[in-house]
C-alpha cells in the first residue's frame, strides 16, 4: 500500500503534554503520539528555548513520528500535487 503523508509537519503552539500542535494550515490537531514522542518533544523545545516543528505519519496501523527539530518545516512541507 501506498504511503500518504497527511497533516504533515505542524508546529506545536501549547504545552506538550496537552499534546496539541498547529499545523502549517493553521488547524489544531491532536496526533496520537507515544508518551515517550511527547516527552521526546517537550525536551526539544526545553533545548531550543521555543517552538519545534514536529514531523509525522499517520496510516491505518498507527501514528509515528518522523522528526523535532527548531527548523521551520512548513516552508519545505510538500505540495499535493507534487505526490
Amino acid at each position: 500500500g501506498a504511503h500518504h503523508p497527511s497533516k504533515f509537519t505542524p508546529r506545536p503552539k501549547t504545552l506538550p503534554s496537552d499534546g496539541t500542535v498547529k499545523t502549517c494550515h493553521g488547524a489544531q490537531v491532536r496526533p496520537e503520539f507515544t508518551r515517550i514522542e511527547l516527552g521526546y518533544v517537550a525536551c526539544q523545545q526545553r533545548d531550543k528555548r521555543g517552538p519545534v516543528s514536529v514531523a509525522w505519519l499517520e496510516a491505518p496501523c498507527g501514528t509515528q513520528m518522523l522528526q523535532v527539530a527548531s527548523d521551520d518545516f512548513c516552508s519545505s512541507e510538500p505540495k499535493d500535487e507534487s505526490f
